[in-house]
């Protein structure tokens, strides 16, 4: 009690503790309401949705036509009969371009392949991945030739071309456009860097 000229007078009271509850209990449980639904599943699966509206997939299927159902399983197939009509190349053809697979073309090396830098006839500077000779078991020959099928069908932005392929004497070759100046990642994740 506070003493005035004008008699006694209670001291000024603080903000009502029931306004601070009813104010800060709502507030709280908005905040923890948009934190949940920041880290929810729905949400994931909601920008995922609107991406795939916003930016569909870029896909062309002007490849071409090759046999359906190649099994990851599967044994290795013929190629020949896979690719009717996409073009091999001989491998006295690679083994000229790469220089007889020099050291000095080496541009990768990855654990089941190599990639060499070539100058091929009738398609210019390529990009040749050899897969390595103590690596070619029957799942890595299956995924080769996958890879032969899956790469001849599709092309997209963000995918180098096959250009051609080379199987012989035990070679599992595969050739790629090359490109120049440039590191894959650029073309790669252009997109995300720019967000």
């Amino acid at each position: 009690v506070i003493h005035t000229p004008h008699g006694e007078a209670q001291p000024p009271k603080s903000f009502p503790t029931g306004i601070v509850i009813g104010v800060t209990v709502p507030l709280v449980t908005i905040i923890l309401a948009l934190v949940a639904f920041w880290f929810s599943p729905w949400r994931r699966r909601w920008n995922r949705e609107r991406i795939l509206v916003d930016n569909p997939p870029r896909v062309v299927h002007n490849a071409p036509r090759v046999v359906d159902n190649v099994a990851p399983d599967s044994h290795p197939p013929n190629l020949a009969l896979l690719t009717t009509s996409f073009p091999a190349v001989g491998l006295p053809a690679v083994v000229q371009a790469t220089g007889n697979f020099s050291e000095a073309n080496i541009i990768g090396k990855g654990g089941f392949s190599v990639i060499y830098k070539g100058e091929l006839d009738g398609y210019g500077t390529v990009a040749v991945k050899r897969l390595k000779q103590d690596s070619l078991s029957e799942k890595i020959k299956g995924d080769y030739a996958r890879e032969i099928v899956l790469m001849s069908r599709f092309t997209h932005a963000n995918l180098v071309k096959l250009l051609c392929y080379c199987q012989e004497n035990a070679e599992c070759i595969l050739v790629y456009e090359f490109m120049r100046n440039r590191s894959l990642n650029l073309y790669i994740f252009a997109t995300v860097r720019r967000r």
